[in-house]
């Protein structure tokens, strides 16, 4: 045997020795070798949102044998459209662009329930004292048929004032507008998150009330898949909600890195404003199980917007078994 071939030969073994090694180290570590392409879509630049953020950024995503991109596409609805067309694959998504598409018959479910509490702050201009102060007035939402709309519906059937009767409910954009409407003087009122809640009464708007006071339930902030792909991909699945998990439990032990990702996907300098994005995020984002009841009130009430006679079970839009599976993955009981 030449040199040559005795140096090829040592080089092969060791070649064969590092790939077995490897493939052990992955096997441990639970990560595929070959890491599963998604695409995920979220709604908001909102603090809600953060948990795609923190898994994207600390690398849960990647731990959990996923090669994510997520993707910010204004609207729920966009981001809807881009799920059933296959350009993405989950969709962290306000509860009423999914009920509205699975009311029409959309192939989706619901595999996560990240916020059912409404936390938005009522804003107003300092005229407004009380609730009933709005009657013949108006309130600004971001769209119709979108979480905002929802949220100032709902506010004001509690306090029994008829929307587009005795309150003008005026669609003006985005929170940055709707917090422009209110301090404008365009409009009286409006539901606003942080930061833009934190702007507004700084510039002399005040808080009329928190949302989160008033024991308002709604699907706010959602995970949603085609039950197609769930049935084609259920381990791609299950690794997207295992790295949920762990992005959730790193929301609420990791304040200060949280913060950071938080600051950069808002893109805030405001110090009290990210304090308050941080605290939204830590007091709304909780067990993120679907509740029957929850998403068989908010159909009731997108059907009746939307005018559709039929409403579907709600246990025919849900899927906990994927996040069972995922606890039990991660040594946690199942709900």
């Amino acid at each position: 045997m030449s040199g040559f071939e005795l140096e090829m030969k040592i080089f092969k073994c060791i070649l064969v020795w590092a790939l077995a090694g490897w493939m052990l180290l992955t096997f441990r570590s639970g990560i595929s070798a070959a890491s599963s392409a998604m695409r995920l879509g979220y709604t908001a630049i909102s603090p809600t949102q953060s948990i795609a953020w923190i898994a994207q950024e600390e690398g849960l995503f990647k731990k959990n044998g996923l090669a994510a991109e997520i993707i910010y596409t204004r609207g729920g609805g966009t981001t809807i459209q881009s799920l059933l067309a296959g350009e993405q694959q989950v969709a962290q998504v306000g509860g009423a662009a999914a009920l509205s598409a699975m009311l029409q018959g959309a192939d989706l479910v619901f595999t996560a329930l990240l916020v059912r509490n409404i936390y938005y702050e009522f804003i107003v201009g300092p005229e407004i004292k009380q609730v009933a102060d709005l009657k013949g007035k108006k309130v600004a939402v971001s769209g119709f048929g979108g979480v905002s709309h929802i949220a100032t519906i709902l506010l004001l059937n509690k306090y029994q004032l008829i929307p587009n009767k005795e309150v003008a409910v005026v669609r003006v954009g985005g929170m940055p507008e709707a917090m422009a409407a209110v301090m404008s003087g365009l409009v009286q009122g409006a539901v606003l998150t942080a930061p833009f809640n934190a702007q507004a009464i700084r510039a002399g708007a005040k808080r009329l009330l928190a949302m989160k006071d008033e024991n308002i339930v709604f699907p706010l902030n959602t995970v949603v898949a085609k039950k197609t792909d769930l049935e084609k991909s259920r381990n791609h699945y299950l690794a997207t909600l295992r790295a949920f998990l762990e992005a959730i439990r790193f929301l609420k032990t990791n304040k200060n890195r949280s913060m950071e990702i938080i600051k950069k996907y808002m893109r805030m300098t405001d110090p009290l404003g990210l304090e308050l994005a941080y605290e939204e995020a830590l007091n709304t984002v909780d067990d993120p199980y679907v509740d029957e009841n929850v998403i068989q009130n908010a159909l009731q009430l997108i059907a009746s917007i939307n005018n559709v006679g039929r409403v579907p079970p709600a246990s025919a839009v849900i899927d906990n078994s994927l996040l069972d599976e995922a606890r039990t993955s991660l040594g946690r009981p199942a709900r």
